[in-house]
């Protein structure tokens, strides 16, 4: 058996509509319903206006389309540097465990500078140092999969051989490497690693192709 989140845990998010209309108090997953935890997702947002001062960013739990249907959990005001909305980006993280802590980090790009809200359903029912430990724990999940050594190794690796390869072969490699980038970006476990085993033998095979030896009999 697997523990699962038992709701989306969201952020609010305004939508734009065409004819210069915005629509506010949208959902916006960051974590879904029957995600396995202990989990961390982090989703990247911008701005809706150039040189915006700052963001709200207001978290909710629920499935409802519009988050004045959901649950409200708290708010992280962001200041944010004077710049173009597309340079003002900031990377929300949403860590939840088992015991019900959401620990909720918004990180400016620009900065650096990082915001951070805990999350209790039960609040009391852990001490700050039972609190401590389990972030301590739960701190390796906040390495996206494209950090991780054994990933940068792989697409290394497929980097290596495309510019080996040439013709239909290389093109093929190509949308191999751009199909495993997409399943990293999931940020799912459960989908990364059997994508990942299938791309390293897939790489296992093309590095034994006699092509790919000097040495070897064409």
């Amino acid at each position: 058996m697997t523990d699962v989140s038992p709701y989306s845990l969201v952020i609010e998010t305004r939508v734009h509509l065409g004819n210069n209309t915005i629509s506010d108090g949208h959902f916006d997953p960051v974590i879904e319903r029957n995600s396995p935890i202990p989990i961390s997702r982090v989703k990247r947002y911008f701005p809706i206006q150039n040189n915006q001062k700052h963001v709200n960013i207001q978290i909710y739990q629920g499935e409802a389309r519009l988050v004045r249907d959901n649950i409200h959990l708290g708010q992280l005001d962001i200041r944010l540097p004077v710049a173009p909305k597309e340079e003002a980006g900031i990377d929300v993280r949403f860590t939840y465990d088992a015991n019900g802590i959401l620990q909720v980090e918004a990180t400016v790009l620009k900065t650096g500078q990082t915001s951070t809200l805990l999350i209790q359903d039960n609040p009391g029912m852990l001490s700050d140092d039972e609190i401590a430990q389990r972030l301590a724990a739960l701190a390796e999940l906040k390495i996206h999969p494209r950090d991780r050594l054994e990933i940068r190794t792989l697409l290394a690796r497929g980097e290596r051989l495309y510019q080996q390869l040439r013709g239909e072969q290389r093109e093929w490699l190509g949308q191999q490497i751009s199909l495993f980038e997409r399943m990293v970006e999931t940020q799912d476990n459960r989908v990364i690693e059997p994508n990942q085993k299938a791309f390293a033998r897939m790489l296992d095979e093309l590095e034994s192709d006699s092509y790919l030896n000097p040495g070897s009999n064409t």
